[in-house]
């Protein structure tokens, strides 16, 4: 999720939109996930038309949050830009250390004002240490991964793509393998993603894998190609991950480590980098293309802000499952997009304050 300014500068000099429609289409799909999640597991709509295609749909904006570690990747292992290291982690600190110092503070004061929570020191230390932070370990995994970049930028630069290609099979390989493990046979307790100082291990391929396919650029026969497979691949995720539970909404097929979705994710990067490319944005109106910018950097705000939105829409307007009319797959459509905005706009009026764009990231 962008946390870059907006140049005030002619906004189609020299532009790519692909990186900006991946941050939005991202921050589409995590909405729609956080809206679906709920309506998923409620047993009353299990098995029916509307629950597939809600489904479904879950299952494909899973390569969202993958797709926020590539465009990092993407962007900040250019090793054609140059930068220091202490004014990278300067500049990480103030846009991601000080927004997620905030928004857990709120995410345990919501957690004992909304949800009615006990939040005790023990429950507090526990939650930190294995980034049982809820939607916020995105934040965990990024702000490590950023630690770390200086590092993986250097290797990028002198290795060659052979060898970075060895790296990305070899390590996406690695996470499917340790994944199955922890799924089909859990007495192993092979997992990363139970304390704070390794969550972002199984992410940093997708961050290295960002800057390999940087320069990658289809035809058109073979992104229809692409297209056809993710639908496919889409589908059977879908299929084999189709009896969910509770503890583990993803399953294996469904998780983002699984072969499904590491392949999806990276059919949608290659694929909307490659459409932003072909993209004459000169030709575009500028305020357009100084649109899609602003909700591009905005997007890290409204993944903050998204989850607070639902719970206070469902409270006030009672739309949890169960009290909603058929078809439930068009409400939930319909949902997202009402929660993106609102959360956009709600974003747009606070990062008008210089606190607020702090908190925002937006630095």
């Amino acid at each position: 999720m962008g946390t870059a300014n907006v140049s005030k500068q002619n906004p189609t000099s020299n532009y790519s939109i692909g990186a900006d429609l991946i941050r939005i289409l991202g921050g589409l799909g995590v909405v729609f996930i956080h809206v679906s999640d709920s309506f998923i597991l409620f047993p009353d709509y299990h098995g029916g038309l509307s629950w597939w295609i809600i489904f479904f749909l879950n299952t494909i904006t899973k390569v969202c949050v993958p797709l926020f570690v590539m465009i990092s990747g993407y962007l900040l292992l250019d090793i054609e830009k140059s930068y220091e290291a202490n004014t990278f982690f300067r500049k990480r600190v103030l846009r991601v250390g000080i927004p997620f110092v905030f928004w857990t503070i709120l995410f345990f004061i919501w957690q004992a004002v909304w949800v009615h929570k006990t939040i005790t020191l023990p429950y507090f230390i526990d939650s930190i240490l294995r980034s049982n932070l809820g939607y916020l370990y995105f934040m965990v995994i990024i702000f490590e991964i950023y630690l770390i970049a200086p590092v993986i930028r250097a290797y990028v630069g002198n290795a060659t793509k052979k060898n970075q290609a060895y790296l990305l099979i070899g390590s996406f390989l690695l996470t499917a393998l340790v994944l199955a493990i922890n799924r089909f046979y859990p007495p192993a307790e092979v997992n990363w993603g139970g304390n704070i100082l390794t969550r972002f291990i199984p992410y940093t391929p997708y961050f290295i894998a960002g800057a390999f396919l940087r320069s990658v650029s289809l035809s058109i026969k073979h992104t229809y190609i692409l297209y056809a497979l993710f639908w496919i691949l889409g589908i059977l995720a879908t299929t084999a991950g189709s009896d969910i539970k509770v503890e583990d909404l993803d399953g294996y097929s469904r998780h983002f480590s699984s072969p499904f979705i590491i392949v999806m994710t990276l059919i949608a990067f290659v694929s909307l980098i490659t459409i932003g490319n072909r993209i004459n944005t000169q030709a575009l109106s500028s305020r357009l293309v100084q649109f899609v910018r602003n909700a591009s950097v905005s997007i890290f705000g409204i993944y903050l802000v998204q989850l607070y939105v639902i719970d206070i829409l469902d409270y006030f307007f009672n739309l949890q499952p169960g009290h909603i009319v058929s078809p439930i797959w068009l409400y939930i459509v319909f949902k997202a997009l009402i929660v993106f905005v609102i959360s956009y706009i709600i974003v747009q009026l606070l990062s008008r304050l210089s606190f607020t764009k702090i908190i925002f990231g937006q630095v």
